[in-house]
């Protein structure tokens, strides 16, 4: 009688491959005093246009032809009262205004308008998108995925007194760089970002 062969040992399942954790996200918007403050500033030259345009448009003429009024009147008034009221009232009215002032204010009334929507377009698009850091990739606006170790260096040297540095990366054999700034941006994520940034990068001045 044969000896039944024995039965292998069924081989151990292997235990799933657990991923290696990564650090959240640190994702920095717009910082909202940079971008309130500046809508009052934009709001403040609408404001001031509004008052060139009345001065030129309205206020101006309007003085001048009061001042010619009286100015007539008092050369053709013939009683001493009157003249005396007329008098007075013309050094009330002071003195009429030129025409370039009046044309100063009204190139004034048009030039601020254009300059406040210029200072809008430039502070909406210079704090625009958002500065990620996320799975050791910096994202930045107007440049490409930047991964951490493509990263040559990061300038320090305003980071204390401003709060900027300019982080230096290659990209397809150039040079090029990101600057974080924690008033254009918000302040913690971004200096949260330049902590991790400096920690991996031998390269600070």
């Amino acid at each position: 009688m044969t000896e039944a062969s024995p039965i292998p040992a069924p081989e151990p399942t292997p235990l799933p491959i657990e991923p290696t954790p990564t650090a959240e996200p640190i994702v920095a918007t717009a910082g909202r005093y940079y971008r309130n403050m500046r809508y009052l500033m934009t709001l403040g030259l609408l404001i001031f246009a509004g008052f060139f345009a009345y001065d030129g448009f309205f206020r101006y003429p309007a003085q001048n032809k009061a001042i010619a009024e009286n100015d007539a009147a008092l050369n053709s008034a013939t009683n001493d009262a009157d003249k005396a009221a007329l008098a007075i009232r013309q050094q009330q009215l002071g003195h009429p205004h030129t025409e370039t002032d009046i044309a100063i204010q009204k190139v004034l009334a048009f030039a601020l308008p254009v300059a406040a929507a210029a200072f809008l377009v430039f502070i909406l698009r210079r704090s625009r998108g958002e500065i990620r850091l996320e799975n050791d990739v910096l994202h930045a606006p107007g440049h490409p995925p930047i991964p951490v170790p493509s990263i040559t260096g990061v300038d320090s040297r305003l980071w204390k007194k401003k709060g900027i540095a300019f982080v230096t990366y290659s990209d397809a054999g150039k040079s090029r760089t990101v600057r974080l700034d924690d008033f254009i941006y918000q302040q913690k994520p971004i200096d949260a970002i330049y902590d991790r940034l400096t920690a991996r990068t031998t390269n600070t001045q």
